[in-house]
């Protein structure tokens, strides 16, 4: 595993300081901070992604605000919930809002940790620093995904087939199109762990996340100091690392090592440029871009995006 990165409350506090006060995050809920770190993701200029300025043919900006905002009852009802059911009830709402699966992978991530946040404000001082906030988010929510039960499997079976997901494809064994749920979830997550980074996650009891995903994160965010720019530099360095494993699903692995090799020679060109989103770069970008959405937007990163709101949630929850 990677090694964690320390955040300071200075550094843990620019990531909302262009959109509120820090003071006034303890009144911020679970769903609240929830809503919010799906909408800076959305809100965010990416590479083939839905966001303000491009949507595709059956999905649009809009509704991933309304999905956010429709999810943040289910999650303030989460001490009362299990995973499962988290994750089912959210998923409802956002189909009664827009209809469409605009948050499952999101959703999938967000719940274990929201599981894991209840009571945790109680358990620290309003001094404590980020860093223990975020390592005991991360052991709490380790915690949760040990007490899966048969229950929680079926629910997100039944979650999963309500979204209706685009690119899942096929496997020989727990299919969710086919198979009963199995009494443990993470024996569904294993058979696609290595072509599924939402898998993954599950899989490494979420360190996948708190130690790749979190630290990079933060490091884009405390280079530029604009979330909105540094969501965009780290898909770029997500995806010149990785490609997205949506895009292998749906595509295979040949179109994912080009999305991979793409993304690279774009982040040659940012370093190139001293570290600057320059004339040269965007014009790069939007070449990229551009391949991205060819063939019906199928090319979309769409787990990348997921990791995205999911790392700006535990960034969120390390304030009080």
């Amino acid at each position: 595993m990677a090694k964690r990165k320390s955040i300071t409350k200075k550094s843990a506090a620019s990531l909302i300081g262009h959109f509120a006060d820090v003071s006034t995050l303890p009144c911020m809920s679970i769903g609240q901070r929830a809503t919010l770190a799906i909408t800076l993701e959305a809100s965010s200029r990416k590479l083939g992604n839905v966001h303000p300025e491009a949507r595709f043919v059956d999905m649009k900006y809009e509704d991933f605000l309304r999905s956010a905002i429709a999810i943040a009852p289910a999650f303030d009802r989460r001490g009362k919930q299990t995973v499962g059911k988290l994750i089912l009830d959210s998923v409802a709402a956002t189909q009664h809002s827009v209809g469409i699966n605009t948050n499952l992978g999101t959703l999938l991530l967000m719940a274990p940790m929201a599981i894991a946040c209840k009571n945790l404000f109680k358990t620290i001082s309003p001094d404590t620093e980020p860093a223990k906030i975020l390592a005991a988010l991360r052991d709490r929510t380790e915690a949760v995904i040990e007490r899966l039960t048969l229950d929680d499997s079926r629910n997100v079976y039944a979650a999963i087939r309500l979204a209706a997901p685009g690119g899942m494809g096929k496997t020989k064994k727990l299919d969710v199109h086919q198979a009963d749920a199995p009494p443990q979830l993470l024996d569904a997550m294993r058979v696609v762990e290595e072509i599924d980074q939402v898998a993954k996650t599950y899989c490494t009891r979420f360190h996948f996340l708190f130690d790749e995903v979190v630290p990079e994160l933060h490091r884009a965010i405390e280079q530029l100091g604009d979330i909105s720019t540094a969501v965009r530099l780290f898909q770029i360095r997500w995806l010149a690392r990785y490609g997205d494993s949506l895009v292998r699903r749906k595509l295979g692995e040949a179109e994912n090592d080009a999305l991979r090799a793409k993304s690279k020679r774009l982040l040659q060109i940012f370093e190139a440029e001293d570290q600057q989103m320059t004339v040269r770069f965007e014009k790069n970008w939007t070449a990229l871009d551009r391949w991205m959405r060819e063939t019906d937007h199928r090319r979309n990163p769409g787990t990348t995006a997921d990791l995205i709101a999911a790392g700006l949630f535990v960034l969120l929850c390390c304030e009080r």
